[in-house]
């Protein structure tokens, strides 16, 4: 949902402001790279911050002291995580402002790269998360099933 919903904006963008193709390319490449950081990250926090979900709600129940200050500290530092999405595009500025390259190919080549490192980071993430979830199973089942008033 989230790699559509992404690419229909590009599309958008492509044809409100002609945007070059190699601009295009990248924003996906980005795109999917971000998807798999944000995944990444996203299973971490879970795994380490479990919560129980009200049923027909989104919203979290009563949790403690302690797992909301986690929360709120993961979270936080959600955006961190996230800072190597825009290298490509900033390195691809400066670049061809002072640097004299090509706009756009220093975007591609960066977008590339993101997507590569990624997909690798996310792949050998699989693992350790995984154990990791596997050890603090019951834990997690606790958390997530046990009705608190």
């Amino acid at each position: 949902f989230t790699l559509g919903s992404g690419l229909v904006f590009l599309v958008i963008l492509k044809i409100l402001v002609h945007l070059p193709w190699v601009h295009l390319i990248s924003g996906a490449l980005q795109l999917a790279g971000a998807f798999l950081l944000a995944s990444l990250v996203g299973n971490y926090i879970s795994i380490r911050a479990p919560y129980r979900i009200a049923p027909g709600s989104l919203k979290p129940t009563k949790t403690s002291s302690k797992t909301s200050l986690l929360i709120f500290a993961l979270h936080l530092l959600f955006p961190v995580a996230m800072v190597p999405v825009c290298l490509p595009a900033v390195m691809d500025f400066f670049l061809s402002r002072v640097g004299g390259m090509r706009p756009g190919f220093v975007y591609l080549a960066g977008s590339l790269v993101l997507f590569a490192l990624s997909l690798a980071a996310y792949g050998l993430s699989l693992r350790p998360l995984g154990e990791l979830l596997q050890r603090r199973e019951k834990e997690i089942l606790t958390v997530v099933t046990q009705e608190v008033e």
